[in-house]
């Protein structure tokens, strides 16, 4: 057990800038109406990380009302987008609360209204994005030195959340938050829980070292900071020490380690990132001999990667986002560039994969260029960072693409999802039986639903390209791009064409009517759009009754009113002159009391198969009533990437694939007017 300190009792203070870690949101407590979201952002476990003058080292977060300073959390600190603290546009929200609950870090985060946070927003209710990151300053940390090689913990007694941020990839511990240039650093009290060992000591900067015991400052206002340490006892002056020579020996010896450490990884042939690792590890020669065996002999036991790897995970995976932002950015100007992505800028898809293989100890030297590019396409028959990458960039163009095709079906359907490609029922909310009075001593009379029910089920549909050797040689990322692009418009144009042509088909419903119908109460006579004929369309929508239960029943009157007017291209002016005035001089009525209804303008009203350039249409919010039902698999909303690399064909296959349904459930919420 660590024994206790006193403010100030072996402490020295570093300099040490923000760091970050990841967190979680908790998509199941998405609020619509107040546009909030829990998230988890600390559990304090323990993560390795590189700390100046201490090494690498296995770092913890204490979590407790005491440890954690929450003033700035609560006192509204910024929900950023990945970090940026650029430009305002970056701040996508904001901390409402945090608090810790047992051993969590949570807060309440409350999204803005603007409309580019709007799509992020329903990326994280629908579960797309799960990842944050918080940004935290330590002030004081608790260090245990590890004994028998094992890693020297240090505990955050005292720390501060400054912000927290939506991110795409979880952060690397390893190499912490990577903060905009010129970012402050703030002063770490560092305290041991036992003297240090000579031969453990830890060698920092003369800048970098403050008076032992120094308390640490910041911008936290009304917190008590510990008081200043007893001046130690004067000690007798110390000899004279060579400190040139000292230094100079310390660096010939740091030298040879090094040396020889790379000597004997490169003859038993192991990657260059693990001997880097040791080496960053402070490990001794004999130590780094040591792991090696271990680490070959595990290679033995493999059958999967038969790659030597340890603790490397964390470093690929950052190398890989790092690969995927530069060449977003390549694609697109507008996607800022990370600072760890600039050595990436300007490099050709075969620099950054040749990059990728080296990052991993695999050389590429004396092979052709067709060669160089099937190792970067396949690896070594076994994992390669380049086709992930290439769908993950394909994955985040698909869904740009996706989200910019208009759609204006939206605002007319209910949007749900499924769970599995069964055959649904729906039962029309206008399909429920009316209240009745309960006399005296009676009993509440039991009431059924309407025996009017909808039927539908997903179906899965999709296409696949191929990224090509030739594409990777001739460095052809903008047709890639495209095509990715033409699959996110194509699914959402699908989508469009399914819904839209549920309105122009005109089928049956399950009581064989078909949906726009003089028996139902919702086609009327043929007219122009004017002031009168708009006013029989909704009179149609706001008399119609629910579904009966018996026939010794009445429906009620449902009294919708409608909100939408939807038109096919060639009645728009006419369309938005009818939503938008309050008077219209060429009509007789001249008063447009209709003006405030939302219009649709859709071409695929007159193209699709069914439609007329003369056809117009009323809509009733689906919140109010049932009208069309569109639905995903459940987890799959909007089209998915999948990416299999082709051994026979040297090439990266991405499969675009969407499961979707949509089904009319209601005909009460629509109107039709077949037009003049």
């Amino acid at each position: 057990m660590p024994k206790d300190f006193k403010d100030g009792e072996d402490a020295e203070t570093i300099k040490l800038a923000r760091i970050g870690r990841d967190a979680l949101v908790r998509a199941d407590s998405a609020n619509d109406d107040d546009r909030t979201v829990e998230v988890t952002w600390t559990t304090g476990a323990s993560v390795p990380r590189y700390m100046p003058g201490l090494g690498r080292v296995q770092e913890e977060l204490e979590v407790s009302k005491k440890a954690i300073r929450l003033d700035r959390l609560n006192n509204g600190a910024p929900f950023l987008n990945t970090h940026s603290d650029w430009d305002l546009a970056d701040v996508i929200g904001v901390v409402e609360k945090a608090w810790v609950d047992g051993e969590e870090g949570r807060a309440l985060i409350r999204f803005s209204e603007r409309d580019d946070v709007e799509p992020i927003w329903r990326d994280v209710k629908a579960g797309i994005i799960r990842n944050i990151s918080v940004g935290y300053r330590v002030h004081r940390y608790e260090v245990i030195e590890g004994e028998d090689g094992a890693a020297t913990r240090v505990i955050a007694r005292d720390w501060e959340p400054m912000e927290i941020s939506a991110v795409p990839i979880g952060a690397d511990d390893l190499a912490g938050f990577r903060s905009a240039d010129g970012q402050t650093e703030n002063p770490c009290v560092i305290e041991r829980a036992e003297p240090a060992h000579p031969e453990k000591e830890t060698t920092m900067p003369e800048e970098d070292i403050k008076t032992k015991g120094a308390a640490p400052t910041d911008d936290a206002e009304n917190r008590q900071q510990p008081s200043a340490p007893t001046p130690p006892p004067a000690t007798p002056e110390p000899q004279k020490v060579d400190v040139d020579a000292e230094r100079k020996q310390a660096r010939e010896d740091e030298r040879k380690r090094q040396s020889e450490i790379r000597t004997i990884g490169r003859k038993l042939k192991i990657e260059d990132a693990d001997i880097d690792k040791l080496i960053d590890d402070d490990k001794t020669v004999d130590q780094a001999r040591a792991a090696f065996i271990d680490l070959l002999a595990d290679k033995n036991d493999e059958h999967g990667d038969t790659r030597a790897r340890f603790g490397g995970r964390d470093e690929v995976d950052t190398r890989r986002a790092l690969a995927i932002n530069a060449i977003e950015h390549r694609l697109s100007p507008k996607v800022k560039l990370e600072d760890g992505a600039r050595e990436f800028r300007g490099m050709s898809l075969m620099e950054i994969g040749k990059e990728l293989l080296g990052q991993r100890g695999e050389s590429v030297r004396g092979l052709s260029r067709s060669e160089t590019a099937m190792k970067i396409l396949r690896g070594n028959h076994t994992t390669s960072d380049f086709p992930y990458i290439m769908a993950n960039v394909a994955s985040k163009r698909l869904q740009m693409a996706y989200g910019a095709a208009p759609q204006t079906f939206r605002p007319i359907v209910n949007e749900t999802t499924l769970p599995d490609f069964k055959t649904t029922s729906v039962a029309a909310l206008s399909s429920a039986p009316t209240f009745m009075q309960k006399l005296e001593g009676a009993e509440y009379a039991y009431g059924t639903v309407g025996e009017s029910q909808e039927q539908y089920g997903l179906a899965t549909y999709g296409r696949a390209i191929r990224f090509t050797e030739e594409m990777l040689i001739n460095d052809d990322l903008r047709a890639f791009d495209r095509m990715v692009t033409m699959f996110g418009t194509s699914a959402a144009n699908f989508e469009s064409d399914l819904v839209w042509g549920i309105i122009t088909a005109n089928a049956a419903l399950a009581d064989s009517i078909a949906l726009f119908h003089a028996d139902h109460g919702n086609l009327v006579s043929g007219a122009a759009i004017t002031i009168a004929n708009l006013g029989t369309a909704k009179a149609a929508m706001r008399n119609q009754k629910s579904l009966a239960a018996s026939a010794d029943e009445e429906g009620t009157l449902l009294n919708l009113e409608p909100r939408f007017l939807a038109v096919p291209a060639e009645l728009e002016t006419v369309a938005l002159q009818y939503t938008r005035s309050t008077s219209i001089p060429n009509d007789p009525a001249y008063d447009n009391v209709h003006a405030g209804m939302t219009p649709i303008i859709e071409p695929r009203l007159a193209s699709l198969s069914g439609g007329s350039t003369n056809d117009w249409y009323l809509f009733a919010d689906p919140g109010q009533v049932d009208t069309i039902d569109f639905a995903y698999l459940e987890g799959e909303p909007g089209p998915q990437l999948f990416q299999q690399e082709d051994f026979d064909t040297d090439s990266i296959k991405l499969k675009a694939r969407l499961r979707v349904a949509a089904k009319a459930i209601d005909f009460r919420g629509m109107v039709k007017n077949p037009g003049s």
